[in-house]
């Protein structure tokens, strides 16, 4: 599995591309990058696109709680929010149970199955270009780790 993160120039908010397999211990690394990195900012927004896992058979939903409990390491700044961008049932399944779990932690997540709702909810409509310029980098710069060829 490949977890990208970038931050926008200002540091506003990240955006967040996981591709392939998700697997616990890569969730749980991401999860510690984050707290370090929250560290400096006022205001955690995150738009997760976890469009592209195409497998999670390694996890459960006990495993997906122990992992969220993480967020709890952290104090998250009032207003902190994360939408994470879903294709699958399943997918939606195991998200919602992460997000429940981290609410506990003032993090609110939301689980959505369309990135422009996601954007919406997260109140960055005016920064859309920029989040899929972002976005984009992420996906292209993934393919090319892959050793694939970006369509054009």
């Amino acid at each position: 599995m490949t977890i990208s993160y970038k931050q926008n120039d200002t540091q506003q908010y990240m955006v967040t591309l996981i591709e392939g397999e998700l697997t616990i211990p890569e969730i749980v690394a991401h999860i510690e990058q984050t707290i370090l990195m929250s560290d400096s900012i006022h205001e955690w927004i995150e738009l997760v696109d976890c469009s592209g896992v195409n497998n999670v058979s390694g996890l459960s939903g006990a495993c997906i709680r122990n992992a969220a409990s993480l967020e709890k390491k952290q104090q998250w700044a009032a207003g902190s929010r994360s939408a994470l961008v879903v294709t699958s049932a399943l997918h939606y399944g195991l998200a919602r149970i992460f997000s429940a779990v981290a609410s506990e932690a003032n993090k609110n997540i939301q689980v959505f199955k369309s990135m422009d709702k996601a954007i919406e909810w997260l109140g960055l409509e005016e920064e859309k270009q920029e989040l899929l310029r972002i976005h984009g980098e992420l996906v292209v710069a993934s393919e090319k780790q892959a050793g694939e060829t970006p369509l054009k």
